[in-house]
């Protein structure tokens, strides 16, 4: 059985579109460092208390704030702390096959690959390029490439546009509640990670 068929993908599949940490790798980020080092910066800056539980959710309240040196400083710094450790990523082995024999999987070398991510394009370019994986996605949306995160689909959206497809014509596959609520917000069928490793096992034993 096809990865197509198992999977029910859309018949007229153009486009795939993966998140990236915890879907295509694992970085190795001290998200609590940076938490904690977010938290005290917004006291600093604002006299009030921000736990940065959600990264987007913290942020978008520096945002909204409009002052745009500091939105400019709480950037650097998240992207500073996702690219201190990028040299210690670890792949998902079985997702690395996928992106480099499509073929082997049944699918048209024409599918389209794309990345929407909550990482910095930076991290995911250098990230990719240890694996010489890079050239195998034809459009990558980070954290800077959109005014609303996810769950917002502006990111999904910005993909459909660039390969001139509908919403019916993609997947996206990704690890968090916010991925699977931007696929139901951009009308896009979405899949867990888990459920398309599992998919692509089982091709590879037939």
């Amino acid at each position: 059985m096809s990865l197509s068929e198992l999977l029910e993908f859309p018949k007229d599949l153009r486009v795939i579109v993966f998140d990236f940490d915890g879907t295509i790798v694992k970085l190795h980020v001290n998200w609590d460092d940076l938490r904690a080092f977010l938290s005290e910066k917004y006291m600093d800056d604002f006299g009030e208390e921000e736990s940065f539980e959600r990264l987007s959710t913290g942020l978008k309240k520096v945002v909204d704030r409009g002052e745009s040196e500091l939105i400019e400083s709480y950037i650097r710094a998240i992207e500073r702390f996702e690219r201190e450790n990028v040299k210690d990523s670890t792949f998902f082995e079985e997702m690395v096959y996928f992106v480099e024999h499509l073929e082997e999987f049944g699918l048209d070398l024409n599918t389209k690959l794309a990345i929407f991510s909550l990482n910095f394009r930076s991290t995911i370019f250098s990230v990719l390029s240890q694996r010489n994986l890079l050239g195998k996605f034809h459009f990558i949306v980070g954290r800077e490439d959109v005014v609303e995160w996810k769950p917002d689909p502006e990111g999904l959206f910005k993909i459909l546009k660039k390969f001139d497809v509908s919403s019916t014509q993609a997947i996206y596959v990704g690890d968090s509640k916010y991925d699977f609520e931007a696929g139901e917000n951009a009308k896009i069928k979405t899949y867990s990670i888990e459920t398309f490793i599992d998919a692509l096992q089982k091709v590879k034993k037939t």
